[in-house]
């Protein structure tokens, strides 16, 4: 899950300064300090301390801002327990595709109704009219929604806003869980955040401080589908051994 980060302010102004210092690098240092190569020591002492005053006074102001940093979740995912009955919400069309196909048979094997809600079109009246259909008289323990995986990404975030609603229209009480692929970046080796992928994230992240007792979490998840992490999956949706995280990435490292 994510956690925020300071930034200690004058550490880094200082330790790109001095690297520039140890490399020799005169034309990076002239340009820093915007000022010709060529300038006597006593012309650049007014750039350097001007620059400093200025970098510093930066750097206090990027120490006010917060970063992302993602951990791997400690304790056992599988400690919570599965049932009930769920609803898989995907594009028309996409339930035999891989993620869908395998998280029915995951919840399904987890001893939970399973219920696939194929979405054609993202009109608000049209997704309340599935969901009755899908639900009948019954109630719903939780709803995994795929619409934004792959696709249009602006239909993915259209159609998880309009799901989020249709699902008050209706009256659906169960945890909405939505995933996405490429929405966040736990680390350096981890690729390039996908922009369509991460509106969701920040829809989601909206959703949850507004309709807290609808929300469930986001899951981003890896590129392919193995039994590895639809176990994993599991052990989020089950509520992750009681951590209550409600922001993972499932990676094959390990959950964060």
């Amino acid at each position: 899950a994510p956690a925020v980060l300071g930034v200690a302010p004058g550490g880094v102004v200082d330790g790109r300064f001095w690297d520039v210092v140890e490399r020799g690098d005169v034309a990076a240092l002239a340009a820093e300090l915007a000022v010709d190569p060529g300038v006597s020591l006593g012309e650049v002492l007014p750039a350097l301390s001007s620059w400093r005053r200025q970098e510093s006074v930066r750097s206090v102001v990027d120490g006010w801002r917060y970063g992302v940093m993602w951990k791997p979740v400690a304790g056992r995912l599988a400690a919570g327990v599965l049932g009930g009955c769920w609803l898989v919400v995907v594009r028309a069309g996409e339930a035999g595709g891989g993620w869908a196909r395998g998280v029915v048979g995951m919840l399904a094997g987890c001893g939970v109704d399973v219920r696939v809600v194929e979405l054609g079109a993202v009109g608000r009246g049209g997704v309340a009219e599935e969901l009755r259909r899908a639900v009948g008289d019954g109630s719903v323990a939780g709803v995994f929604s795929l619409l934004a995986v792959g696709g249009d990404p602006e239909l993915g975030l259209l159609g998880t806003a309009v799901l989020v609603q249709a699902l008050g229209d209706v009256g659906v009480g169960g945890s909405l869980w939505v995933a996405t692929r490429g929405g966040v970046s736990v680390g350096r080796s981890d690729g390039v955040v996908v922009p369509g992928q991460a509106l969701v994230w920040g829809f989601g992240r909206v959703a949850a401080l507004e309709l807290p007792e609808r929300w469930g979490g986001l899951v981003d998840l890896p590129e392919s589908v193995d039994e590895r992490a639809l176990g994993r999956l599991a052990g989020v949706l089950a509520g992750a051994g009681g951590s209550g995280e409600d922001q993972v990435a499932l990676r094959a490292s390990g959950v964060f």
